[in-house]
């Protein structure tokens, strides 16, 4: 047989088919990443055991300490053995009105007391001190108001028409009050919101959130004041004992670091407590035919302020001035001794007297230097009104009233409220001729009702 040709020997080399497996050489590159990583990770476990260490070393160092009794534990009290906290608490109770700051104890144990430390006092006073004088104060004007914001009503006003439809439609509008006086029949409500001449009904919500109808005896145009009045018939009992009833101040001569507190909405929501000072009595309001003093106060306030202030008697002294311009923040208050007149005519719906005439006191230096003793000058008088009717005008002086001397605008309202409808006055006027002359006239005016 021949040899065949495809079958090669067992010891033929093929070097094309044998692998070589080398060994890898060395990454120092490598392996010296690594051993940093290592190294670094090794840093920061060890940062942290240190500061898990430290942070839990005062725990245990203080467990330790409080079980073998070396540290005391501080301790929140509400009584002593002597009683001495339950005096103390008595002492703190709101009991009087007196708001003078005076009468307040710096002894640190009264305010220990308020707050039951029985720790470090000496390191706590100056903290503390004043937080707790403020709190005292503000509690003793709570206790205050307490009863006159039982006074305290919202007043809303209801209006109804129809519609294309014939369906009833109901507008609502919202004011509040403080109840003033109570009669055999009826308790009077004074209010600084006018009703619009839509206004159909007007409902009182009291105190205990019970509700009422009322009615308006009148409302006055220059300062927007309302009387409104309810039947006692329509009260339950539980009302009558819930609600109170806040006199008018009987004589109240406002006067610099007055006390007052303002109730009310004085901040813009209802049933708000708010207390200061009267730190200015100059402030005026002309109205045609009067003049009213205004307190000026250190109480925060706002556009929407309403309400009224009360003296530490508990008695209405002021009334809060309804804010026009956004940029006055303190509230305002028309005097209660210079509304009082106003406020029984409208109880008694009566018209006030007019004559239109706005006026301003004279200094008395001045009044001296135009040769005259006092008198009021006049700002401005309404056109087709009783007193542009008998001649005055603007720039005179008037000196006096059917003979007797007036002094400033509240001499000239008094008399002039105390006058009959139809009755003419005669009016003494000073004023200057076209030669610059001061002479005086004397001009009769008919008294008006507005």
């Amino acid at each position: 047989m021949g040899k065949d040709m495809n079958i090669k020997p067992e010891n033929e080399d093929y070097q094309f088919m044998r692998e070589t497996i080398k060994k890898r050489p060395n990454d120092r590159r490598r392996l010296f990443r690594k051993g940093l990583m290592l190294f670094i990770g090794g840093v920061f476990f060890g940062l942290y055991a240190a500061g898990a260490f430290a942070w839990a070393l005062p725990e245990f160092a203080e467990r330790f300490a409080e079980e073998k009794g070396l540290v005391s534990a501080v301790k929140l009290t509400t009584a002593s053995s002597d009683g001495q906290a339950e005096t103390e608490e008595k002492e703190n109770t709101v009991s009087n009105t007196d708001l003078n700051t005076d009468s307040y104890t710096d002894s640190y144990t009264d305010i220990q007391g308020g707050i039951g430390l029985t720790q470090d006092s000496s390191s706590l006073e100056k903290a503390t001190d004043p937080l707790i004088k403020y709190q005292q104060i503000y509690r003793r004007v709570l206790d205050v108001a307490k009863k006159p914001r039982k006074a305290l009503v919202r007043v809303t006003g209801i209006s109804g028409h129809s519609d294309l439809l014939d369906a009833s439609i109901l507008r609502y509008e919202e004011g509040e009050g403080i109840i003033f006086l109570e009669s055999s029949s009826c308790i009077y409500i004074l209010t600084n919101w006018e009703p619009s001449e839509k206004t159909s009904s007007l409902q009182v919500t009291f105190a205990d959130s019970s509700t009422a109808r009322a009615h308006l005896c009148q409302t006055d145009d220059a300062t927007g004041l309302s009387v409104m009045w309810v039947r006692t018939s329509e009260l339950s009992d539980s009302t009558k004992k819930a609600i109170s009833v806040v006199s008018l101040a009987q004589s109240f001569a406002p006067e610099q670091a007055e006390p007052v507190i303002a109730i009310g909405s004085p901040s813009g929501e209802f049933d708000g407590v708010l207390y200061g000072i009267v730190t200015s009595t100059s402030g005026r309001f002309s109205a045609a035919d009067a003049e009213y003093q205004l307190m000026i106060t250190d109480i925060q306030g706002c556009i929407s302020s309403k309400g009224v202030l009360i003296n530490t008697k508990g008695e209405i002294v002021g009334v809060i001035k309804k804010n026009i311009r956004e940029d006055v923040n303190v509230i305002q208050a028309f005097s209660i001794s210079q509304l009082r007149s106003r406020i029984e005519q409208m109880i008694n719906k009566q018209a006030p007297r007019y004559l239109g005439i706005y006026g301003v006191s004279i200094p008395a230096a001045k009044a001296a230097s135009l040769g005259i003793s006092k008198g009021i000058y006049i700002e401005k008088v309404d056109k087709d009104s009783p007193a542009m009717a008998a001649g005055i005008q603007r720039g005179n002086i008037i000196t006096a009233l059917d003979g007797s001397p007036v002094s400033d605008m509240q001499e000239y309202s008094t008399y002039l409220q105390n006058c009959e409808n139809g009755l003419e006055i005669n009016m003494q006027i000073s004023r200057y001729s076209g030669d610059g002359e001061l002479g005086k006239v004397e001009l009769t005016v008919k008294v008006n009702e507005k």
